[in-house]
């Protein structure tokens, strides 16, 4: 090789082997010092593409360990609460199994019905305040379309842990079952619904019973009031039974909806028409029963009245309660609300119309009897328009003593410019008069007729009428209204009825003393059936419904209307009603159905009955807890699997993408002695052209 000055090719060839083994050197540090072999795609651009698919899905794989461990967690705390539910309903059947003896009285069953009632409140709270996340767990918020527990693909939640979304093999449908008590009890034909501090459910004892045991002709426009220690009483106007017309009759039947001895008449007086009946029980204990009778007083029609012993037996004669005779006095007209009401000090309260007394139209009159029948107060006219038509009255008591009157007027120059309106009075305890009268509905269009008022146990009132061509053009609907005891309006006017279908008229309304009431009323094609039936809805004392308007009638063909309601001493209620569909095989009888109350243990039998339906919730709870388990079992069974996958993936990528340490600091070491080798070559490279100097010097 000649020596040259220009092109050291000897330092340049050293150089390059200098680069080479220092760029060889770099990446062996920066895969020693990074643990990696792969730290770009130059290193290995197909090694690079695969190590990243598989970091995806090893992250992916370790997210859904995390999510199968908090579906473990929710699982967990839905099975603790079950676990208290479980206590709680343990503590029920015991206290069930306590009251079915028959050694206890009824105050004592009462008292561990309020425990009872306790245990079973507290299972509806625990399954309506269980969440995890916020997510409610125990309310059927969870529960699957087929109605089932478990893994399904029917379940409302999904806990996802796998690397793509095949169902059956990246996810789990997770379903609850609901365990608040209606669910766990499961009775498909409950009505209202479990309040914080009360269980205002319903269920219905079987279908409904025939009243009446006379059945020629036609029985029609029932009324009923309970009876202290239990029974009720029905009364109503029966054709041809009594006499040549209508007469008044009446069966005592006990909670169960079964006749307690036989068929009375009420009325003693035979000649032409006794209707209209209307019944209450009396401060002392003893029953009243109120009529129209045509022609007794003289003159049309008149209210006559019959107190009456627990088992039906009269006291004394039946008395007139009208001293105005001229025209017509009728109790109820079209056979809506309850004209009588008991007072305290053994008094009670009538309200009846009266044609042409005290103006041109028919006036509602108030008066106030002894429980015998004697008038204690004159006749006060009600209305303060007796010019107008002011019929069809109802009365209430509230709980500081003084009624409430409610009537439909119209024509008279009152505030409602339609054709009819609702007005309501207030009398006090003597019999006068507390201010004026007060016009209830809000809407004034058209026709607001039907009144019916019922005093709340938390002092309270409310009112309810049916209104023509208000929400549903052509027909009428329910509404209603309830006020403070001062007569200040608590909740304003609001529908009752759902159903829309042809009219839903002429309430009726009972307080059924746990926190809620009750309206029932003629339903002209409720839910498809074709004919009259009797819708019912049920509210709590603010004005919430509780639950879904149901049809009280469990007949399907015919008619069945005016309904008549009361609420029973044992916690239940009974309704009855016109039906030309039931028992009675000539034309229209009476029907009752007796709804009892959902969880209650106050009677021996229903305690009794109790013991087997709790045995079934017990057996549901545990099927709900049994999936839980099964379901918690096979999440920790996929997290086991998932770690497996997830570690063997982890392996495989480490294969690809990790620096074998070994491996590499042997190549480091060379490269590093290389790197060295290189430097010193190349310093001895750089002095050749000194020696071409030394020549050219000499």
């Amino acid at each position: 090789m000649a020596l040259v000055i220009n092109h050291n090719l000897m330092a340049m060839n050293s150089a390059r082997n200098l680069s080479d083994h220092y760029g060889a050197l770099s990446t062996s540090t920066q895969r020693l010092s990074s643990g990696l072999r792969i730290n770009s795609a130059a290193d290995d651009a197909a090694g690079l593409a695969v190590r990243e698919l598989m970091r995806s899905d090893i992250s992916t794989m370790n997210q859904g360990i995390r999510n199968a461990n908090d579906a473990i967690s929710m699982i967990q705390t839905a099975d603790g609460a079950l676990q208290v539910v479980d206590e709680k309903l343990i503590r029920m059947k015991e206290l069930a199994e306590q009251a079915a003896t028959g050694t206890y009285t009824e105050d004592q069953r009462a008292i561990i019905n309020s425990e009872f009632q306790a245990m079973a409140l507290e299972v509806q709270r625990i399954s309506n305040a269980t969440d995890f996340n916020g997510i409610p767990l125990l309310n059927g918020n969870l529960s699957g379309i087929s109605n089932t527990s478990s893994l399904s693909s029917s379940g409302s939640l999904i806990v996802h842990f796998g690397t793509s979304n095949n169902s059956a093999e990246d996810y789990y449908s997770v379903s609850i079952d609901d365990s608040r008590l209606p669910s766990l009890f499961s009775n498909a034909n409950l009505v209202g619904s479990v309040l914080p501090d009360s269980i205002p459910m319903y269920e219905p004892e079987g279908s409904s019973k025939q009243v009446n045991t006379f059945t020629t002709g036609d029985q029609e426009y029932p009324s009923l009031t309970s009876i202290e220690g239990g029974n009720f009483l029905s009364v109503w106007q029966s054709q041809n039974q009594g006499g040549a017309g209508w007469s008044i009759h009446g069966q005592i039947m006990d909670t169960n909806g079964n006749k307690v001895g036989s068929e009375f008449q009420v009325n003693t007086y035979n000649i032409s028409d006794q209707t209209q009946p209307k019944t209450t029980t009396l401060g002392n204990g003893n029953l009243l029963v109120t009529w129209a009778s045509n022609g007794q007083d003289g003159s049309g029609l008149g209210v006559y009245g019959q107190v009456l012993q627990k088992d039906g037996s009269k006291i004394g004669s039946e008395f007139r309660l009208n001293s105005t005779t001229p025209n017509d006095q009728q109790t109820s007209i079209q056979y809506v609300g309850n004209p009588l009401v008991a007072l305290d000090d053994n008094r009670f309260a009538a309200v009846w119309s009266s044609d042409l007394q005290g103006g041109a139209g028919s006036n509602t009159i108030f008066r106030i009897f002894d429980n015998e029948g004697n008038p204690l107060t004159n006749e006060s006219i009600v209305s303060d328009y007796p010019n107008g038509s002011n019929i069809i009255p109802s009365i209430t008591k509230l709980t500081n003593g003084n009624t409430i009157v409610t009537y439909s007027g119209g024509g008279g120059g009152g505030p409602d410019p339609s054709s009819y309106g609702i007005y309501s009075q207030e009398y006090d305890t003597s019999g006068a008069k507390v201010g004026n009268n007060i016009l209830v509905n809000d809407y004034t269009t058209n026709v607001q007729n039907w009144s019916s008022v019922q005093s709340l146990s938390d002092g309270k009132y409310v009112v309810a009428w049916s209104s023509f061509d208000q929400e549903s053009p052509g027909s009428w609907g329910t509404y209603a209204k309830i006020y403070n005891q001062d007569g200040t309006v608590y909740k304003s006017e609001f529908k009752v009825n759902d159903a829309t279908i042809n009219d839903q008229h002429m309430p009726v309304i009972a307080d059924l003393k746990n926190g809620a009431f009750i309206v029932s009323y003629n339903s002209g094609g409720f839910d498809g059936k074709i004919g009259w039936a009797m819708g019912a809805q049920i509210f709590g004392y603010n004005g919430t419904k509780l639950g879904n308007e149901f049809m009280v009638n469990s007949e399907l063909a015919g008619n069945q209307s005016n309904p008549a309601i009361t609420a029973l001493d044992d916690g239940s209620f009974a309704i009855a009603y016109n039906n030309d569909a039931g028992e009675d095989p000539s034309g229209i009888g009476i029907s009752v159905r007796i709804y009892q109350p959902f969880l209650d243990i106050r009677t021996q039998t229903r305690a009794q009955e109790h013991l087997e339906k709790i045995s079934s919730a017990l057996i549901k709870k545990d099927k709900i807890r049994a999936n839980l388990g099964a379901t918690q079992n096979r999440l920790e069974n996929t997290v086991s699997n998932i770690q497996i996958q997830a570690e063997n993936l982890q392996a495989a990528e480490s294969q690809i993408s990790d620096t074998d340490v070994a491996d590499e600091m042997t190549n480091f070491v060379k490269e590093q002695i290389l790197s060295q080798a290189a430097v010193a070559m190349l310093s001895q490279a750089n002095s050749l052209p000194k020696m071409a100097l030394q020549l050219i010097e000499g």
